[in-house]
């Protein structure tokens, strides 16, 4: 298991739209580009929209009690089936959850929130 940590940011368009342009002159020129891995929303509503307290609840869940299926992940947290699928997908989408043979994982300590001011 690779354990990292989760880096959200909160940016604007155009302050993406930077980074990738001095990214792109960086390698232009032929210099080494620092490889950055992060979730990026463009706001703190959209953020919240897509990490809410229930899933939330699940990721804590699937680090602490290891289930061995999304069938048991729904009993330990006590939510239909069809709920905790749903939340789970919208995790794995953002990659936030790795799910092999309906395991879900979560492969990291924490989750950091950087909010540029």
């Amino acid at each position: 298991m690779n354990v990292k940590n989760v880096f959200v940011e909160i940016k604007s368009d155009e302050e993406v739209f930077d980074e990738l342009k001095k990214a792109v002159k960086e390698i232009k020129e032929g210099k080494p580009v620092q490889k950055k891995e992060s979730i990026v929303f463009s706001d703190l509503n959209q953020m919240r929209s897509f990490l809410t307290n229930e899933r939330l609840r699940i990721l804590h869940a699937i680090k602490e009690k290891n289930p061995k299926n999304l069938y048991q992940l729904a009993k330990i947290t006590g939510k239909d089936y069809s709920s905790v699928y749903k939340n789970v997908k919208a995790l794995r989408d953002l990659g936030l959850i790795d799910l092999h043979n309906n395991t879900p994982e979560v492969n990291y300590h924490k989750i950091n929130v950087e909010i540029v001011v």
